[in-house]
């Protein structure tokens, strides 16, 4: 027993040196640095934990085609804001939570950690298990690192999802955590909706041509043979994207505590809400676009 635990300090000092890893917490704040590496461009993504507010906080510099975004997730309200700070025009937007793009505290904790620890066994999926069972000699200790906190867009999963502006700008915001309230202060703050189903989906401008502004007259020309204008949406924002690392527990045939633990790229933009013709094929040529939206 004192060999293994000679050997197990003796290996945790070794570890320490080669790289410097966020301690493992389940209380407190818990903070991660995360090097990610998107189509050739390197960037540090920084995931903050409050185990005792129940609060996610996520920060993106711009790179490539996504903009600049600081995003905080406040479970013990189930909502989400997601801030635009690197754009023309800053501006957050509210959100409820979504248990399956918006993980907790606990569920992000041993994915990150997950990326930093040493691998105990292939079989372990929890990572406070896995420390747990290095620490007690349940299972042998491997020196093969994990991902050192490094992740890329080669073994990972995309998830995309598109938002549309339902209400705002909102002024009061008592209803929002203090800690949220400070998040926002500065930036004018919206109300979105996830975009779903068979929405149609619009370029705002054609490509080849010279950009022209939106029609917002009051009386617009009728579509060709008097067909109906039907709701359409088009992206004219930079988009946003969070790196994660999460594990969910579930459960097996026998009531075992069971751990799926995803490498995910959420990116996530916010759409303009048009009336358009069928034969409009760019949003620059629909109508009623600038009323519900930013």
């Amino acid at each position: 027993m004192m060999y293994r635990l000679v050997f197990l300090l003796s290996l945790m000092v070794q570890l320490a040196i080669v790289i410097s890893k966020p301690s493992f917490k389940t209380s407190g704040v818990s903070k991660f640095d995360v090097e990610v590496e998107e189509k050739g461009v390197h960037f540090d993504e920084k995931v903050n934990l409050d185990f005792e507010e129940e609060v996610v906080e996520m920060f993106v510099p711009h790179h490539n085609d996504v903009a600049e975004t600081k995003t905080i997730i406040d479970h013990k309200r189930n909502l989400v804001v997601v801030c635009f700070t690197g754009v023309p025009k800053p501006a957050c937007f509210l959100r409820q939570a979504n248990g399956t793009i918006d993980p907790r505290p606990e569920e992000l904790n041993m994915g990150m950690m997950a990326t930093w620890y040493v691998e105990c066994g292939s079989n372990l999926k929890d990572v406070a298990h896995m420390i747990c069972m290095c620490m007690y000699g349940k299972t042998s200790m491997s020196n093969h690192l994990q991902d050192n906190g490094k992740m890329d867009d080669k073994h990972i999963t995309t998830v995309k999802s598109s938002f549309v502006v339902t209400d705002g700008p909102l002024w009061t915001r008592t209803f929002l955590s203090k800690k949220m309230q400070v998040f926002t202060n500065g930036f004018p703050l919206y109300r979105i909706e996830e975009l779903k189903g068979d929405a149609r989906i619009l370029p705002f401008s054609d490509p080849t041509k010279k950009r022209t502004k939106r029609q917002t007259g009051l009386r617009a020309p009728p579509c060709v043979d008097n067909a109906p204008r039907t709701l359409s949406y088009g992206i004219t924002k930079p988009g946003g994207c969070n790196w994660l690392h999460f594990c969910k527990k579930g459960r097996d045939k026998n009531n075992l505590p069971t751990y799926t633990c995803p490498k995910v790229h959420f990116t996530y933009r916010v759409v303009y809400e048009c009336l358009c013709c069928p034969e409009h094929k760019y949003l620059q040529h629909c109508f009623g676009c600038a009323k519900r939206n930013v």
